[in-house]
């Protein structure tokens, strides 16, 4: 929904290993795109099982398997990717990218050394080693400001509310997790206020 309302694109690509989406959250979120003029649509992929001959963990397929996808479907289409990953190194929560990006090329080609004994490795440190430290004017990255710091990000959505969350450096504990459409009209943190927009969008639109 947020994507829908902040970005109003004319086309959601939600990549998955299912052919139909289910449930109240969908259809509320189906309806809002007809009204925005967003077209929506479930396309089905296949789980990457191996990458250039290399079988992927089983251990961690899911993950390595998703990382995978995300670059493919960038290279397919270009875009914005938007995921909930948010780990150090080069974090992939938010990616855009043009279809033919250099990034999107030498990033996937640093799979040819795949290395499964290691979990978040072969997204976050060797495209940063291999690629990014050897060509930094390819890519723009946001260190920060809804970056790739969890540690820092989680705090400033869910502590007492904070205007300028956007560029704040001093997050404060968590104060409250039962999140749900009920309590964030009463909860004072920056996740009820980014909630609040979006259920009032929603009845607004």
């Amino acid at each position: 929904m947020s994507v829908v309302k902040n970005h109003r694109p004319d086309h959601i690509y939600i990549h998955c290993d299912c052919t139909e989406l289910y449930g109240d959250h969908w259809h509320r979120v189906q309806a809002i795109a007809n009204r925005m003029g967003t077209r929506l649509t479930v396309r089905p992929i296949e789980m990457p099982t191996q990458v250039f001959g290399r079988k992927l963990n089983p251990k961690w397929v899911v993950w390595h398997a998703s990382d995978l996808s995300r670059l493919q479907a960038l290279r397919e289409f270009g875009g914005i990717y938007l995921d909930r990953d948010s780990k150090n190194g080069l974090g992939s929560p938010v990616l855009i990218d043009h279809k033919n990006a250099r990034f999107l090329r030498l990033c996937y080609e640093t799979f040819r050394d795949y290395d499964p004994t290691k979990y978040y490795y072969n997204i976050a440190e060797r495209p940063v080693l291999d690629v990014i430290n050897k060509q930094p004017h390819i890519i723009h990255r946001l260190d920060g400001q809804f970056g790739v710091k969890p540690f820092e990000v989680c705090p400033m959505l869910y502590s007492p509310y904070d205007k300028n969350w956007r560029n704040s450096s001093d997050p404060k504990p968590p104060a409250f997790d039962a999140y749900n459409e009920t309590t964030v009209w009463t909860v004072d943190t920056t996740f009820s206020h980014m909630c609040r927009d979006l259920l009032q969008f929603e009845q607004n639109v």
